[in-house]
């Protein structure tokens, strides 16, 4: 087989779309050799050499092949064709994935997928159709799909964790840190009010202080009389196992676990219930107000529900 060395550089995005362009063509042997797997119908080589024209991450690029590996199998399944698709095909597909997945997402991102696939063909010159191109899958609102803990779930897990565990849960449903920030988090970042990370400084909650400033003591700091707590907080190697422990406190306390994320997400509730999008926005390190709409949604949710 050809070496992919050959794959095409460099490459842009079109500014008001998905579509990849790439600045430079395709070599004749190269092109020709793409063409001669498609007439083969030598799906799994010909989608082993696009998959290495995509600019994106090794993750992304399994995900993406894994899509397309799993259209082909349908197309061999239902006799459809690759290159002679049409809207009709796409919508069978889509009916399939629906019959299949259940959640919205990822039927929403096998689509996306397609749409890929059919426009690298395109700009390849392989193929002159993307029945996918407007076929864009199933509503699935931000705040639908964004868990969080309920109040009454966070107490419970407060109330069967430790001293370590209730600061790491108040971290997370209070101050809004992510699990990364989590992982590297240094008492240093710390101090009596506040907690300054990724170039935020993040107000602490009345229960947060309290319960921090216990756990400092229990480790043995006194204010004046010794030093002060340094280095990193929790000993977790990677945001996993972060998540692990998570779970097993949730076991414990018989709370569905639904990620730390979600901790996150319920900080961001409370946060705009209680200060306003500014400064939730600001604390929690968003891009942009957009960011901040799905909490929007969910606590105007919330307060409906509670009337």
């Amino acid at each position: 087989m050809e070496s992919t060395g050959s794959a095409l550089l460099p490459c842009l995005k079109h500014p008001y779309s998905n579509m990849l362009i790439y600045s430079m063509p395709l070599p004749p042997s190269r092109s020709t050799h793409l063409q001669l797997l498609l007439n083969q119908e030598n799906y799994p080589a010909l989608l082993d050499q696009l998959i290495v024209s995509l600019p994106v991450a090794a993750t992304s690029k399994r995900n993406i092949l894994s899509g397309w590996r799993l259209y082909i199998k349908w197309l061999e399944q239902e006799g459809g064709t690759l290159l002679q698709a049409d809207p009709a095909q796409a919508q069978a597909y889509a009916a399939w994935l629906q019959h299949t997945y259940a959640a919205p997402a990822t039927i929403n991102n096998r689509l996306a997928q397609n749409r890929k696939l059919y426009r690298l063909l395109q700009h390849l010159g392989l193929s002159t159709v993307n029945p996918f191109e407007d076929l864009h899958g199933i509503i699935n609102p931000a705040d639908e799909r964004r868990p969080y803990y309920l109040p009454e779930e966070i107490e419970r897990l407060l109330a069967h964790a430790d001293l370590e565990h209730q600061v790491l849960l108040l971290l997370g449903a209070h101050a809004g840190l992510t699990g990364p920030e989590i992982v590297q988090l240094q008492y240093e970042d710390c101090d009596s009010q506040s907690i300054q990370v990724s170039q935020r400084i993040i107000e602490q909650s009345t229960q947060l202080k309290e319960t921090f400033a216990k756990w400092r003591h229990q480790q043995g700091e006194r204010p004046l009389l010794t030093p002060k707590l340094e280095g990193k907080m929790f000993k977790f190697r990677d945001d996993q196992e972060l998540r692990a422990r998570i779970w097993k406190l949730c076991q414990q306390a018989n709370v569905d676990y639904r990620g730390w994320y979600a901790l996150r997400n319920a900080a961001g509730i409370q946060m705009l219930s209680q200060k306003g999008a500014r400064s939730t926005e600001r604390q929690l390190g968003l891009g942009g107000r957009a960011a901040l709409h799905p909490t929007t949604r969910l606590v105007k949710k919330r307060r409906s529900e509670e009337k």
